[in-house]
């Protein structure tokens, strides 16, 4: 038996009727924070490049897909199989150029990403942007969305209202445009605004524990 299978039942086992407590009574719902506390927990792993932790964290994340599983298989709703063969079909039909007959073409990034959007609108899917996504993420989706990508060219001729001094800045429109300036040069810079500030902010800890 594969270990994913044995996890597939030590996790069957844990939400059954001599199982543990806390697990049976989990929902979709309730395991919400769990899910996002696990992913950033994977994202810390990886900046530290320790591939023992990280390898950790990813089966802690892992075991929140499996949990989300079970519960739903519990509900006959769907189970892990059928999660897997979703995503399994869904990067078959969004990569033609790979898994179809004619893909002994060399292709582009631009190429790929332009296959991936014809594929995505055969779906009927449009690119959003999620409501519970951090609002650093957030904006960063946002960007890469077709109106976003219009919304950025547009940054480039943003000004503030006045030639003020920066501490002198107090008003919210130019403390706003301010903050979008910041995105435009992170995005046209190949930077991720999210990582630009956790940067800053560690580097802020980092300096008071030394002082």
């Amino acid at each position: 038996m594969s270990e994913i299978n044995k996890l597939l039942d030590v996790v069957e086992v844990l939400r059954s009727e001599n199982g543990c407590p806390w697990d049976k009574k989990q929902t979709h719902n309730s395991l919400i924070d769990y899910v996002i506390e696990e992913s950033y927990e994977v994202k810390d792993a990886i900046l530290t490049d320790d591939m023992n932790k990280i390898e950790e964290e990813l089966g802690d994340l892992l075991l929140q897909v499996v949990l989300h599983c079970q519960i739903a298989k519990e509900n006959e709703e769907f189970d892990f199989n059928s999660c897997a063969k979703r995503i399994k079909e869904k990067l078959i039909f969004r990569h033609p150029h790979v898994f179809s007959n004619d893909n002994n073409k060399t292709i582009s990034e631009q190429e790929v990403e332009l296959i991936w959007k014809k594929q995505k609108q055969k779906e009927n899917k449009k690119s959003v942007v999620l409501e519970g996504l951090p609002a650093t993420l957030k904006v960063d989706k946002f960007f890469k969305t077709d109106f976003g990508k219009g919304k950025l060219e547009a940054l480039k001729t943003l000004k503030l209202s006045d030639s003020v001094p920066i501490n002198n800045i107090k008003d919210k429109k130019d403390l706003m445009n301010l903050t979008l300036i910041m995105i435009y040069l992170c995005k046209v810079n190949g930077h991720n605004f999210n990582h630009i500030i956790e940067e800053t902010v560690k580097n802020l800890l980092s300096n008071q524990q030394k002082s």
